[in-house]
């Protein structure tokens, strides 16, 4: 199989980038998530609770408003989760009003929905 086509090997490099870069890993975050949500469950689980582990741990409406890090819940609304179902639809829930008003947060609900 050709190199291109090796998504473990796609996957690892993603993987180093990350490390190397210290600043606005959202859109890795997420493309890594969405890969992994796809390929395997278990992969998908690791990541998104090392993720909420070292980032979210205090989850709250600014990281789900902020324009970067929405990238990474956007996708996490695409496959089930602990994360997902007991820390971000009653986040989303108790403060529908301003997401509802919100241009990031508005966006949000309209993927949600």
């Amino acid at each position: 199989m050709p190199l291109e086509w090796c998504v473990d090997e796609k996957l690892y490099r993603i993987a180093k980038l990350v490390k190397k870069k210290k600043n606005f890993n959202e859109l890795v975050y997420a493309t890594l998530l969405r890969t992994c949500g796809y390929l395997s469950n278990e992969l998908y689980q690791q990541l998104i609770h090392r993720i909420f582990s070292k980032y979210y741990s205090n989850l709250n409406l600014e990281h789900l408003l902020d324009k970067r890090s929405s990238f990474i819940f956007e996708v996490v609304l695409e496959f089930p989760s602990k994360q997902r179902d007991d820390l971000i639809y009653p986040l989303v829930l108790n403060h529908i009003d301003e997401f509802y008003l919100h241009p990031i947060g508005n966006y949000f609900l309209k993927h949600l929905l």
